[in-house]
């Protein structure tokens, strides 16, 4: 339904916990108790539970693992046999929001195969310091997490006094602040004990150092949690149990989940323009004809004085009465419910397409020159709004956040808004990539099936039809939820073929290639050919891939997949690659196939723009304006969208029988290149 502001994060848990989200109720309330870090002092926690018949989670830096301070894999062992979960925490710690998806994949997904490879299995996972987005609760699930948890979102005066069992987004389960020095045993109790009072749910509690001294600010004296271990257990009696993250995830789901329509046009994280200031944007600043351009544009959450925002507003002196955000979204339809999530610090009043939909403490006004009339600390409300308010099309959201004072230290925003849309066909959550229509393909040769998965999903089958959809044949069922799968066409010819992936757990979910591709015979003498517009693994972000990247052996797996002509700067490309500030000079391109008999001949064509190397094997075969074949570099001239033809020799012999592969490096000649071409066609010709 939406089609900007935020992708929607599907609201599931993930088969390997067996969880199906249901309507939000609390029959109890579930205490939570999580240690973060793998600090050797939590060690002392282990006889402290077991004494009170308690179990809690360990989030794990698995590269810190047996370092000075740190448990070892041994002690992770005996946490585990002890019937704690063990869950994950990254391998080294970063702001997963202030690195690139690429390197956030890796922190999450190696930390998971570190657990899992010392016989653990992780299901839920723990953002650190709390900083996550849409796209990062993705990869979560990508990497084959059921849930993910912040710090965050409980606790506060004017904060809810628990999570939702199910919660609302597994990947984003909100929890209170981490424990520090100065909390006592009845700070403690007074959550568990609100909680009780507001009906139940889940609180998720977060400890790091447990030490008898000070040692630092997220500090906890093991006495304070022996009684309040103690205090916990007694209350079972009452509907307050304590479990697992992942077991109180688990148990938590019965009913099937929300409707495929729920939708949320805008997501904790998205990117806001503001207006920081401290002067007054004008008349009609939260109208959709307001020009607001010239406004700065930052990730929530958006403030200052926290130390936990995604972007740094600047606070005047004295302190500015508000701060404004806007924001546009479309959409398909005008929804049937709206429900509107906030964080702010201390006023704040919304807009929809100039209407006012939600005040907070601006009893004294809205005029700017007016502050808040009450104080609060990154309070917390969901509220819903008027449905009536949204458009068909574009939609202008209007935010002013004001301050309660002149000295205010602090100032918070975020927002997430979820929508019910009328019943229609939901969206699919698996996406067939390649070949996705239009390709030209050879009998016999071997392809990759690229798919996406917007939800988790453990495995897949893959179909294959030769007309166009009125009957199907399995490739592979039950396969490992992992893409790219590799298939060798079968020796028939069609121009209507298609390719299907669905989910093999029965839940309706699949795609289906946009349009057909063909399936012809090779010709006469002819084992394997690349045509132009074939698809391509690359490497585009401007490193070094390392050794061996022209080899067979080399692991391109993380490597994006696209259809060539791939490149940039001319408009006429099929896979845009990406253009970083300073060009990078090099490009790289894999692709195997298949080789059966001898090689008699081999004819390449290669398109390309400035300078070229092509490697069968590992073994340079070709290459055009490249006088150095370092990383770092440059063309030795420039081409313009050169077209070359080569014969490749074959002595010494570069192909082996069985899977080859070609890899192509396309250089700039500068570090101001604008634009960079490439395609190649290769035809393998074998005896009469």
């Amino acid at each position: 339904m939406a089609k900007g502001g935020g992708a929607a994060l599907a609201v599931a848990l993930v088969l390997c916990l067996g969880v199906l989200p249901k309507a939000a109720h609390a029959a109890e309330t579930v205490v939570a108790l999580t240690f973060d870090d793998n600090r050797t002092s939590q060690l002392q926690v282990l006889p402290l539970l077991e004494r009170h018949g308690l179990h809690a989670t360990f989030n794990i830096i698995t590269g810190r693992v047996g370092a000075s301070g740190y448990m070892s894999w041994d002690d992770l062992a005996a946490v585990a046999a002890a019937g704690h979960e063990i869950a994950g925490h990254t391998v080294s710690h970063p702001d997963l929001t202030a690195i690139s998806l690429e390197e956030a994949r890796r922190e999450i997904c190696e930390g998971r195969e570190a657990l899992v490879a010392h016989g653990h299995s992780p299901e839920t996972f723990c953002y650190p310091f709390s900083r996550t987005s849409p796209e990062v609760q993705a990869l979560v699930a990508e990497c084959g997490y059921a849930a993910a948890q912040v710090a965050a979102g409980l606790g506060c005066a004017t904060c809810p006094a628990a999570e939702s069992l199910p919660p609302l987004n597994p990947f984003r389960i909100r929890g209170l602040s981490s424990s520090q020095i100065t909390e006592t045993l009845a700070d403690l109790q007074a959550q568990v004990i609100r909680a009780e009072e507001a009906g139940g749910g889940l609180v998720v509690f977060k400890f790091h150092q447990i030490c008898t001294g000070d040692c630092g600010t997220y500090t906890t004296h093991p006495d304070t949690l022996d009684a309040f271990f103690g205090w916990l257990a007694v209350r079972a009696g009452q509907g307050t149990v304590v479990k697992t993250l992942a077991s109180a995830l688990r148990e938590a789901g019965e009913e099937p989940p929300p409707p495929a329509t729920q939708e949320r046009p805008i997501v904790w994280g998205d990117f806001w323009r503001y207006h920081d200031d401290g002067t007054d944007p004008g008349s009609g600043w939260n109208v959709a004809a307001y020009d607001d351009r010239g406004w700065a544009e930052g990730r929530g959450e958006l403030g200052y004085g926290e130390l936990d925002e995604a972007t740094t507003l600047q606070r005047t002196d004295p302190s500015q009465t508000s701060v404004y955000f806007r924001k546009r979204i479309v959409l398909d339809q005008v929804p049937d419910r709206a429900f509107l999530e906030v964080i702010y610090d201390d006023g704040l009043a919304v807009w929809v397409n100039g209407s006012l939909i939600f005040a907070r403490n601006v009893d004294r006004g809205l005029e700017h020159r007016f502050y808040a009339s009450a104080s609060t600390d990154n309070a917390f409300e969901r509220a819903e709004i008027p449905p009536g308010a949204f458009v068909a099309g574009e939609n202008q959201i209007a935010v002013v956040v004001k301050q309660v004072g002149r000295t205010s230290p602090d100032l918070s925003f975020d927002l997430q808004l979820e929508m019910a849309f009328p019943s229609s066909p939901p969206d699919p959550a698996l996406f067939v990539r390649a070949p996705n229509g239009g390709e030209q393909f050879l009998a016999g040769e071997a392809i990759d099936v690229a798919w996406d998965a917007s939800v988790p999903v453990a495995f897949v089958d893959i179909d294959f039809s030769a007309d166009g959809g009125a009957s199907w044949t399995p490739i592979a069922t039950r396969l490992v939820n992992r893409s790219p799968y590799r298939w060798t066409l079968p020796e028939i010819t069609t121009e209507a073929a298609l390719v299907r992936v669905r989910d093999a757990e029965g839940v309706a979910r699949e795609d289906v290639s946009d349009a057909p591709f063909a399936i012809a015979p090779p010709p006469s003498g002819i084992t394997e050919q690349i045509p132009f517009g074939s698809t391509w693994r690359y490497h585009d972000d401007g490193s070094d891939p390392g050794a061996g990247w022209a080899g067979l052996a080399y692991d391109d797996g993380a490597w994006p997949l696209g259809a060539a002509e791939l490149g940039y700067g001319d408009g006429d490309e099929a896979t845009v690659l990406q253009q970083p500030k300073r060009t990078a000079l090099s490009v790289y391109f894999r692709r195997t196939f298949l080789v059966g008999e001898r090689i008699t001949a081999a004819d390449l064509q290669v398109l390309f723009d400035d300078g070229i190397a092509v490697y069968v094997n590992g073994t340079l075969v070709f290459s055009r304006n490249i006088t150095r074949f370092e990383h770092n570099r440059s063309a030795s001239a420039s081409a313009e969208n050169e077209v070359a033809a080569a014969s490749i020799a074959l002595d010494p012999y570069p192909f082996v029988s069985g899977e080859n592969v070609i890899a192509v490096m396309v250089k700039q000649v500068g570090k101001s290149s604008p634009d960079l071409s490439f395609d190649l066609d290769l035809q393998l010709t074998t005896a009469p």
